[in-house]
C-alpha cells in the first residue's frame, strides 16, 4: 500500500486514467468485501456502518441485539448481523 510511483512524461489525461483505474479497482475490492456476509468486523467498523458511537454498539451487545464474537483479545461482530440490525430499525 505504501508504494511510491513516480509519474513523469505523462499527460494529464494519462494520469487521470491511471488514477481512475486504480480507484475503480479499489472500489471493486471494497464492494466484494462488503458483500461477504460472514465477515467479522470490529466494533469501530460496526459503529461507522450504523452511524452511532462504539458505546451504542456495546449497549446493543449487552441487551442481546448484537452477538459478540471474541477473537483473541478482540471483540468482533458478524457483518450480516450488523446489517440485519440496520434492516430491523
Amino acid at each position: 500500500m505504501n508504494e511510491i510511483l513516480i509519474l513523469s512524461n505523462f499527460t494529464k489525461e494519462e494520469i487521470s486514467t491511471i488514477v481512475a483505474d486504480a480507484v475503480s479497482c479499489s472500489m471493486q475490492s471494497f464492494q466484494m468485501n462488503e458483500r461477504e456476509p460472514n465477515q467479522y468486523i470490529t466494533v469501530d467498523e460496526a459503529a461507522k456502518l450504523l452511524s452511532v458511537s462504539t458505546v451504542t454498539i456495546y449497549d446493543r451487545m449487552k441487551v442481546g441485539e448484537l452477538k459478540k464474537h471474541k477473537i483473541g483479545r478482540g471483540t468482533r461482530l458478524l457483518r450480516s448481523e450488523v446489517m440485519a440490525l440496520i434492516e430491523r430499525t
